[in-house]
């Protein structure tokens, strides 16, 4: 089962996902559970339009857990609820708040009551999920990878390593932590944590405890000073507790690894002085069988565990390690930089699905989907409408319907898009079925009884829609279909299977979690899809357009009055995609005669000294030279199919579902930096403007940054963005991306002829 924690206080970020045990009373293993921990400065109304900002997916789920701290559970009141309840699409809906003793507990407030609900299982695993969810956030996770491991401070060695304290940088991520943490702080006012970093944490406990239970004590708070004795720590708590206490005193750990310095320094340490009944509790632990235990919110996986210098696996892989500063958490070696290069095999798929269908409009760019009753934005869309009436396409589903094994479909159920009917008539018509039953996933209910009745009955059904991308439609349907069942007292089993247009998730893992929700038992065939094309799912917060606009319409004076901000601007606000992609600045002269495409970089750069040839270029601006590796493709298509390569690069499964170590991060992991090596995309294979202007678009910040490639990236703009410009013409395009930090800003500042607009557009948006 999966758990998602919403981080309300990160606009940025998707919810993480972890993969749980499903606890007593949810039978589907397949499902989803949704918590979202209400920052305490949460405003209550309005808080739907908040949870609204989620992506789709997140909100499409079995159940709905709302965390809320104890003295604002008043203010959660029934309009907020029934609010809330309206936007996770009839999901149970419950509250997770403290009792009159401190313990975390559950209250059903909207939907279904889920009964037989083991709630104590259910609170340990939402515990869980938070508390690593907070921990495991960048710069206090040093992840796993396969070309580094870690020196502790303790002088052992670790695959992954968490430093807790650079991860409780905000108020609320203190208060979720101190939600877990409020019952053992009752009434221990004598804090001992592990190291410096925890001290805030220990005074924020302190009064998140009292706050929750009206006291006002005066606590007191001490560090254990690097990996101190016994000896040497006992007299010093002494002198720092001015009193005798009894149960009064605990440890706080950070991360627990074997219960050492828990058992065998600070709790002898607290006996001795005179702080009897001490507990010890950990943020988290990486302790193996045989270690002395110490509770603990969560539990870290084998990456974190210990070994020992000399019997460490990573150093008999020959991995380099980074050593871990004792009094600082901070490495010894800054970062390292892993630089990558887009190849022909990374675009080999890619390129001949966006090829076979560029000429029938079904890719685009920045693109509101408003159909059937959802909405949703899309930096990269898939329309699938156009590519039915082709012959590849229609070759291709004949295939995908024959590759289905272990279902023998007797009815056909699809959304009420155009394109999933249109598919699902095709289907029908393959199989000889009569006509699809059409029905979005809420809709199963309000379903003429003909239909019910023949979705209940003991047959094979075919989910047909059009483009998949994260699954959740799929786990919707299935788990409507199970309780249209269970409302007539049926089994929940029913053999589901599922035909799509296009598949086009974010990599194969995430493709073989969509196939997990048709049925999760490996042998089993009931899915297909008739093309696949991985490509990123950004919505409006990660799309570079949207990003784009925002920076736009936030230009005032004379800037936001320029003719070609207006343009753009207005481009930028269609709905229906991008016909554009790039900032440009049209020239007025009509082609130069004879004005080629440049066969290499030196005559690029020559080209952009001569004024009339590159203002004739730019009526041929998306031509390419022949034999691209992304394809036979211009203008928007380029785009995607330049998307799609990169995206490859991220996989950290590969096809056959085999791990890989991939070339860039979909989000960025500290200590490796892991770049797009700009001798190969800027400066050498890639040097037609155009693909630079689409890699640039497609990529990450991080992807493009690093120590050890900033300078040369820096000299080498400022050498060659004036033909990587095309004169003026990407001008305004080479602005936004020093904007958008996927361009060193101030190489791109000083561009621009001084007096011009695109001069004056420049020193608005750039710093």
């Amino acid at each position: 089962m999966r758990l998602s924690v919403a981080d309300l206080d990160s606009s940025d970020d998707d919810p993480q996902s972890f993969r749980i045990a499903c606890p007593g009373g949810l039978t589907d293993e397949t499902g989803s559970i949704l918590y979202i921990p209400l920052p305490a400065a949460q405003r209550m109304r309005g808080i739907d339009d908040v949870i609204a900002a989620l992506p789709a997916w997140s909100l499409v789920n079995h159940l709905t857990v709302i965390g809320v701290h104890p003295w604002r559970r008043d203010a959660l009141d029934s309009d907020a609820l029934g609010d809330i309840a309206s936007r996770v699409s009839g999901a149970p809906l419950y509250v997770l708040c403290h009792d009159a003793d401190g313990n975390p507990a559950l209250e059903h407030v909207r939907g279904e009551k889920i009964e037989g609900l083991n709630e104590a299982d259910l609170i340990a695993e939402l515990r869980h999920a938070d508390v690593n969810s907070v921990l495991m956030t960048d710069g206090a996770h040093l992840p796993h990878t396969a070309k580094l491991h870690y020196q502790g401070p303790n002088g052992h060695h670790y695959g992954a390593l968490l430093r807790p304290g650079f991860a409780l940088t905000t108020n609320n991520r203190l208060d979720r932590i101190a939600f877990w943490l409020a019952k053992d702080v009752r009434d221990r006012t004598n804090i001992v944590v592990d190291h410096w970093s925890m001290i805030a944490l220990a005074h924020h406990v302190a009064a998140y405890a009292a706050r929750t239970f009206k006291t006002n004590p005066e606590p007191f708070i001490e560090a254990v000073s690097g990996y101190e004795s016994r000896e040497t720590l006992a007299p010093r708590l002494r002198r720092v507790f001015p009193q005798p206490t009894q149960g009064q005193a605990m440890f706080l750990l950070s991360i627990n690894s074997s219960g050492a310095m828990a058992h065998e320094v600070v709790l002898p340490a607290l006996e001795e002085a005179a702080q009897r009944g001490a507990t010890a509790v950990a943020l988290a632990t990486s302790s193996a069988e045989g270690d002395r235990d110490v509770p603990a919110l969560a539990v870290l996986d084998e990456q974190f565990r210990r070994h020992p210098a000399d019997a460490c696996p990573r150093c008999a892989d020959d991995t380099t390690v980074i050593p871990i500063q004792k009094n600082t958490y901070l490495m010894k070696l800054a970062a390292y930089t892993e630089l990558s290069a887009i190849t022909a095999k990374d675009a080999e798929r890619s390129r001949d699905v966006v090829e076979a269908y560029a000429a029938s409009g079904a890719f685009s760019l920045h693109r509101d989907y408003d159909e059937a009753g959802e909405e949703r934005h899309h930096a990269f869309y898939v329309d699938l409408l156009p590519m039915l009436s082709t012959d590849r396409f229609n070759e291709r589903l004949r295939s995908a319907v024959e590759s289905l094994e272990h279902i023998n479909p007797q009815v056909i159920i699809c959304p009420p898009s155009q394109a999933a009917q249109e598919l699902a008539a095709k289907v029908a018509d393959l199989i000889g079925l009569p006509a699809p039953i059409v029905s979005d996933e809420r809709g199963l209910s309000t379903l003429p009884p003909e239909q019910s009745e023949l979705l209940c009955a003991d047959v094979d059904i075919l989910l047909v829609d059009d483009v998949v991308i994260t699954g959740r439609r799929i786990e919707a349907f299935r788990q409507e279909l199970i309780r249209l069942r269970r409302s007539r007292d049926l089994p929940s089993e029913f053999n589901l299977g599922c035909l799509v247009g296009v598949a086009r998730a974010r990599d194969p893992r995430a493709l073989k979690g969509c196939m997990d929700f048709v049925h999760h038992r490996q042998a089993n065939k009931t899915f297909a899809a008739v093309e696949t094309l991985f490509l990123p799912n950004w919505n409006e917060r990660k799309c570079p357009w949207c990003r784009e606009l925002q920076a736009l319409t936030a230009l005032t004076g004379p800037s936001r009055d320029l003719p070609v901000v207006e343009t753009r601007v207005a481009q930028l606000f269609e709905r229906d995609g991008l016909a554009e992609p790039f900032f440009n600045v049209s020239g007025d002269d009509e082609a130069a005669s004879g004005a080629g495409v440049p066969g290499d970089e030196l005559a690029w750069q020559k080209l952009s000294e001569e004024e009339k040839s590159t203002k004739g270029y730019a009526k041929r601006f998306w031509e390419l030279n022949p034999g691209s590796v992304f394809g036979d493709v211009q203008g928007v298509n380029l785009v995607i199919s330049i998307a799609a390569a990169v995206q490859k690069l991220r996989f950290k499964y590969d096809y056959d579902q085999a791990p890989v170590e991939p070339g860039l991060d979909a989000r960025f992991r500290s200590p490796i930096a892991k770049v797009l090596d700009p001798s190969l995309y800027m400066f050498g294979r890639f040097y037609e403007p155009v693909l630079l202007a689409s890699i640039l678009r497609v990529c990450n910040p991080w992807d493009l940054s690093s120590p050890e490639v900033d300078d040369d990236l820096v000299e080498g703009v400022e050498q060659h963005l004036n033909y990587l410009s095309s004169g003026e013409y990407l001008m305004g395009e080479a602005i936004i991306l020093g904007r958008l930090e996927r361009l060193p800003a101030r190489a791109v500042k000083a561009l621009p002829e001084a007096g011009t607009h695109l001069a004056e557009l420049a020193s608005a948006l750039l710093p």
